[in-house]
């Protein structure tokens, strides 16, 4: 495991940086800080481990004094993540001085990422779902708003892209259809019903809800597939790519999953130029440090940990040298069942139940979703070249959405689907993982 480990700076880098940054919240990285050092003893991994330690602990972000009290609010902010939209309306985080709100504001206003603007409204306090995960202080309800000025126009074409997507889709669809093929195609889930989120979380496949790296993947792939029919090259792909990714982000939103897995691809794309097989450890280990870098709260939103534990599962379980000593059958079934295995511990942590359909559930759903994206996405483009057939297309998404729904309906209606667990400690969570990775060792010598 020293050999794999002690060659990838940036795996270590991510180790050290996520750690000093986690000290906010707990003592415990400075014991593992000493135990890796003390385990590895090498220069190679101490440097890079101890060095982004201390950066992160320098950029660790200060837990805030929380509002208490309603009160009223005047005065100017600046907004700092992409909007999401809601049944309510819309939220984003902003800043008034040094200080994190997430304001919640009408539906009919136009915000971006680097927009400031003067708000009235009513200050809350956070509610218990959204706790530190966002770093704000507490909540703006805001009554009125007056734009001073725009950020990067950037930020509104990826906005333009999303509602253009958003009002074909309600064109075109069912409201329940368009609801879904929103929420998994550019991560516009204020429409789904609370029934179908509770659907899909007995199922084990809520995940599929959102845009994440699964989406980022099927749109890199489709968009692979269609430049791979005209004569440009490899290079011009990839920066077409690219480009289309980080507009993909921007539009769904920025979450943390999407950035991961477009910094990601940017690692794996040139590999691919190149005809040589990508580093996914070393590629899982940039993205992270990226994430936590640019935002340093990043480190405590389930989202972040979930992304981050199910995608080191599939770069370590399918090396290329296990996929070339395992049957057909095994490769079919085996990114589900690494994901689900490798995410089961902390969510059993954190939510104190797991589903035990949720393999068959990835199996049956996580196909038909990538399949709505693909169709959805094509006839969306192709729609606005030639409208007749983009409609066609349409009609081919409307029975997937449709079966993905009841599908869905019935799978997290079955007995026993969803199983509630005791509680356990974190040293037992941190048990589980290395009885994960002692696998992964295992598995990695016999191939």
């Amino acid at each position: 495991m020293r050999n794999e480990l002690n060659h990838r700076p940036l795996v270590w880098i991510a180790i050290g940086l996520a750690s000093g940054v986690s000290t906010a919240f707990a003592p415990w990285p400075w014991l593992a800080i000493v135990g890796l050092s003390l385990l590895f003893r090498n220069l190679r991994t101490i440097v890079p481990l101890v060095l982004a330690f201390a950066v992160g602990f320098l950029i660790r972000p200060a837990i805030p004094e929380l509002v208490r009290e309603a009160s009223e609010f005047e005065g100017r902010v600046s907004v700092v993540s992409m909007p999401q939209r809601s049944a309510f309306g819309q939220s984003c985080l902003a800043e008034i001085g040094r200080e994190r709100y997430l304001l919640y504001f009408s539906a009919e206003e136009n915000l971006a990422i680097g927009d400031e603007a003067v708000i009235q409204g009513e200050m809350h306090a956070l509610s218990e779902s959204t706790g530190f995960s966002s770093g704000a202080r507490g909540t703006i309800k805001v009554s009125s708003l007056r734009l001073l000025s725009e950020g990067f126009s950037i930020w509104r074409i990826g906005q333009q892209v999303a509602d253009h997507f958003r009002n074909t889709v309600e064109n075109r669809l069912s409201p329940e259809s368009a609801a879904l093929v929103r929420g998994v195609c550019f991560n516009q889930t204020d429409a789904i019903e609370q029934s179908d989120w509770e659907a899909f979380r007995r199922f084990g496949i809520v995940h599929l809800l959102s845009a994440s790296g699964f989406h980022v993947f099927v749109v890199a792939g489709l968009l692979l597939a269609i430049l791979n029919l005209i004569p440009i090259p490899r290079w011009l792909q990839i920066v077409i790519v690219l480009g289309a990714l980080g507009l993909f982000a921007i539009a769904a939103g920025l979450r943390p999953p999407i950035v991961r897995s477009v910094l990601m691809t940017a690692v794996a794309l040139p590999a691919y130029m190149l005809r040589r097989e990508p580093d996914g450890l070393s590629a899982v280990g940039l993205a992270s440090v990226v994430n936590i870098l640019v935002n340093p709260a990043v480190i405590v939103e389930l989202g972040f940990q979930l992304s981050v534990l199910s995608t080191l599962g599939l770069v370590m379980f399918l090396d290329e040298r296990l996929i070339n000593a395992w049957p057909k059958w095994k490769l079919v079934l085996a990114p589900t069942l690494i994901a689900t295995l490798a995410t089961l511990p902390l969510i059993g942590f954190v939510f104190g139940e797991v589903s035990l359909v949720g393999v068959i559930g990835n199996l049956l759903i996580a196909p038909v979703v990538a399949a709505i994206i693909v169709l959805s996405l094509v006839a969306w483009l192709v729609g606005g070249v030639v409208p007749p057939l983009g409609d066609l297309i349409w009609l081919l998404v409307e029975p997937l959405a449709t079966f993905t729904l009841r599908a869905t309906e019935l799978g997290g209606a079955l007995p026993g689907s969803l199983v509630r667990l005791p509680g356990f400690s974190v040293l037992s969570l941190v048990l589980m993982y290395l009885l994960l990775l002692t696998l992964w060792r295992i598995n990695f010598e016999k191939s």
